[in-house]
């Protein structure tokens, strides 16, 4: 019985391979408990993820205007630069809604440009333009219109501008008061903030100018005469003055526009337009503000005072005479003891 129940003897290889056996067990359980360690250390320093992170694509999305401005914030402005004023472009708008409700005998079309650009008027603003409404016809049409070979050769931009003033009285820009009163010169012009600006605006009214002679609107002249010599804010300059005497001296002395071929008006109703006694308003006051600049002009813009001295229309309205005979009265005028001497700036 004692035999049965004993330990069984092993030889010294079996012990040898069952010592290995268990330091190999012992071995790989302490390396999994340590890597779990490590591991769990590792895990709470660096997050890891079990997947891998998305990757980023780029896309592009198409935003309209209107999208836009309804996902600006109401506290950021649009733009850096001022508002212009629109009260006479409400203005405008305002009889352009009452023209449409006029009936179409009452509305008529002016076809003006190269492309014949049509734009409308009512008659009754054409009181303003005499020639314009010597010039209406109703021939094969139930409302009057006109159509003119001599409207082609105006400019339908410019013509925009007195469109504008027979809706409203007025053109833009406007004239604003100076800033240290009503009374005091020169004014500016609304929206107008730099030297170009103002340059630009007395040439483009000096051909307007032009415009309003030949269709007979003296209302529209003494507008434009008034914005040219009162809206100097920023002054034109030599150079500015010239081109804006070429423009006004090479005008035409008769226009295609033929106000006497109205058999319902007389000569004497649309004679003197844009004139005085002494001449055109806008050519007297030319030769004296080039006058007063003379001295600067001789130096610096020689070539361009001659250069429209020697126009052919300009000759003939003799620019550059009127301007040296203006210079030799102005010394004339002074006492004979006093010295005249000029700056040239």
């Amino acid at each position: 019985m004692s035999n049965l129940w004993a330990k069984p003897t092993l030889t010294a290889e079996e012990r040898a391979r069952r010592y290995n056996q268990e330091a190999l067990l012992a071995y790989s359980d302490g390396s999994i408990n340590g890597d779990e360690a490590n591991d769990s250390t590792s895990r709470s320093r660096v997050p890891r993820y079990s997947f891998p992170q998305p990757k980023r694509r780029k896309t592009s999305t198409t935003v309209t205007a209107e999208q836009t401005s309804s996902l600006e914030s109401p506290n950021m402005s649009t733009s850096s630069s001022p508002a212009p004023v629109r009260i006479k472009r409400e203005a405008e708008a305002q009889a352009l809604e009452k023209l449409q409700q006029k009936p179409p005998e009452q509305r008529v079309k002016v076809y003006v440009g190269k492309n014949n650009t049509e734009m409308e008027v009512s008659l009754e603003d054409l009181e303003k333009a005499p020639v314009l409404k010597c010039l209406i016809s109703k021939l094969g049409t139930p409302s009057p219109y006109i159509m003119h070979p001599g409207l082609m050769a105006v400019d339908a931009d410019q013509f925009r501008a007195v469109r504008e003033f027979l809706l409203t009285d007025e053109y833009m820009p406007a004239l604003v008061n100076h800033p240290h009163g009503e009374n005091v010169l020169p004014k500016q012009l609304d929206n107008c903030a730099t030297v170009d600006h103002y340059r630009n605006e007395a040439l483009r009214s000096g051909k307007l100018y032009v415009i309003a002679e030949k269709l007979g609107m003296k209302s529209l002249q003494d507008l434009v005469f008034r914005k040219i010599t009162q809206a100097q804010f920023h002054p034109y300059g030599p150079q500015c003055l010239l081109d804006l005497a070429m423009i006004i001296f090479s005008r035409p002395e008769a226009g295609d526009l033929n106000p006497t071929e109205n058999p319902n008006k007389s000569e004497g109703e649309l004679e003197g337009i844009g004139e005085n006694e002494q001449g055109d308003v806008l050519e007297e006051w030319l030769i004296k503000s080039i006058r007063d600049q003379f001295q600067r002009t001789m130096i610096h813009h020689s070539r361009h005072f001659f250069r429209v001295s020697e126009h052919g229309v300009c000759r003939k309205r003799a620019f550059g005479p009127r301007v040296l005979r203006s210079k030799v009265e102005d010394w004339e005028a002074l006492d004979p003891d006093v010295v005249a001497i000029e700056d040239d700036d």
